[in-house]
């Protein structure tokens, strides 16, 4: 079982010779990225250049490892670098904990995919500022 102490010895821990495909959000890779658990790069042939990483979150390191190739990576960066946030709506959870509930985003460059009005309390308060 990955640990602190053997995290870094991914390749004995799992079983890479029996990988399957598997379909994940853009949302859940980026959180295996972003709380990777386990982090290893693959090199290319012969040591040369880089084939992409090994990668697991914290919550999924005790079932799963993932393989990202480097063209998975470009387009997850693209993905998340390319996109403009127009909208976001947030509210508290039963603990007052806040949580986004809803985010409207575009490719710069694309026109929005819909319209909103802000709640007048919002427009109130930016123009109390």
């Amino acid at each position: 079982m990955p640990d602190v102490h053997n995290n870094h010895k991914f390749w004995e821990l799992y079983d890479l010779e029996k990988g399957r495909d598997a379909e994940l959000s853009l949302a859940n890779v980026c959180n295996q990225v972003i709380h990777s658990w386990i982090w290893g790069f693959v090199a290319g042939q012969n040591g040369v250049g880089l084939d992409g990483i090994f990668v697991s979150s914290d919550k999924k390191r005790k079932r799963c490892l993932y393989f990202l190739s480097v063209d998975m990576l470009v387009d997850l960066f693209r993905s998340v670098g390319e996109e403009d946030i127009y909208h976001i709506e947030m509210r508290r959870d039963e603990t007052g904990e806040m949580k986004f509930t809803r985010i409207l985003g575009r490719r710069f460059g694309e026109a929005v995919a819909e319209t909103f009005e802000l709640p007048d309390a919002l427009k109130k308060a930016l123009r109390d500022l």
